[in-house]
């Protein structure tokens, strides 16, 4: 397995883990439309807001609290441990960081690698991000495509539009014919397999 999906499994149980406890957040806050506007960061090529692929990982940002901690995973009978930046907005939602890999030294860098978003306040140029439906995705990007890869077991919707962004669907939203079962490593989808009102989960910015 690739190192960068062995950082995105890490990543992505973590944040998953964190979901009960982050919704129960959620379902207690409110906040008016233009206070949100407000706040919203936008979502581009390689970049989400302040947080830019390649650049070093800051130390602090105004707006968002930062606190890092190491991830455990074990994948295919190997341990790893995965240093994650975690960025709290003022929401209580969250921009999770992991950083570059180095091949060459076999150490992580100090610079960002992947970017996962579990926060309303991140938006595409056309309004799109976490908890939208996958018709509105669509509706705003008709040349988006579905696929699942065996190789992170992922369910993502992607546009040419956005470079190296990913947007990540709840398998369990997925009523089709269970793509595991092809031999073919990314298998396409249709989205009339995916149950009405399947959402965006996560959204995903990565190194490719």
């Amino acid at each position: 397995m690739k190192v960068a999906n062995i950082i995105f499994t890490a990543i992505l149980l973590f944040v998953s883990a964190s979901c009960g406890h982050s919704n129960q957040n959620k379902a207690q806050q409110t906040e008016s439309a233009s206070e949100t506007e407000a706040k919203v960061y936008a979502i581009t090529d390689s970049c989400a807001g302040p947080f830019k692929i390649g650049e070093v990982i800051p130390d602090s940002l105004t707006g968002f609290t930062m606190t890092d901690t190491m991830v455990n995973t074990v994948v295919e009978g190997e341990s790893y441990d995965i240093p994650t930046y975690i960025y709290k907005g003022e929401d209580g939602e969250s921009v999770k960081i992991t950083p570059i890999y180095d091949t060459a030294t076999g150490k992580f860098t100090d610079r960002i690698g992947e970017i996962i978003i579990d926060s309303k306040l991140f938006r595409t140029e056309k309004g799109i991000g976490i908890k939208f439906a996958l018709n509105e995705f669509m509706g705003a990007y008709p040349d988006s495509r579905i696929w699942f890869t065996h190789e992170s077991d992922m369910y993502v919707i992607e546009t040419p539009q956005l470079k190296n962004v990913q947007f990540l669907l709840d398998g369990k939203d997925y009523t089709g014919m269970d793509p595991r079962l092809s031999s073919i490593e990314l298998v396409m989808l249709d989205a009339a397999d995916f149950k009405k009102g399947a959402k965006i989960k996560f959204i995903r910015i990565l190194d490719k």
